[in-house]
């Protein structure tokens, strides 16, 4: 997803005002449903805003009321590029592993005789790595690093097996 940039960083590709309005349902379902965590909007598709998810809000502000928006927000600490990049890296993997087991689980229900144990390993898989995933705070260097070290090698072996 990173094509535009701006003369700090890559940014996600961007949303311009009027997509938002008509894909602004779809959105928060999807953040609702943990699909994703945020959005970025602007005018001619350079990135102004971003929407986020109310958990991940809630993440970010440590639990403060929306009253106090802007005092939590501003007073968030700083990370770097590389510590964006890897909470990214992440993040992208763990929803791979989502897509990965959804669809198997799907593939094996569509089976003429499905396995049920197989459905409801792939179910609990997909169940997992959301919850992970929604858990996963930019801030944990550590879960971050262990989500990279072990989801890494799990997401090539299940789309690359041949490259082992």
């Amino acid at each position: 997803m990173r094509d535009r940039g701006d003369d700090e960083m890559d940014v996600p590709d961007v949303l311009g005002t009027d997509e938002l309005r008509s894909r602004l349902t779809g959105l928060l379902e999807e953040m609702a449903s943990g699909g994703t965590d945020h959005v970025v909007v602007g005018r001619q598709r350079r990135p102004e805003a971003v929407l986020v998810s109310w958990s991940t809000w809630r993440r970010l502000t440590g639990g403060e009321p929306a009253g106090t928006v802007l005092g939590p927000a501003r007073d968030l600490p700083s990370w770097d590029a590389r510590e964006g990049l890897d909470f990214e890296v992440a993040l992208d993997l763990l929803g791979d592993l989502i897509g990965w087991y959804s669809t198997e689980g799907y593939a094996e229900q569509g089976k003429p005789v499905p396995d049920p144990v197989r459905v409801a390993e792939c179910d609990a898989l997909v169940s997992r790595y959301a919850a992970e995933r929604k858990a996963l705070s930019i801030r944990d260097r550590a879960g971050v690093a262990r989500a990279i070290g072990e989801y890494g090698p799990l997401v090539r072996r299940l789309y690359h097996p041949d490259h082992d």
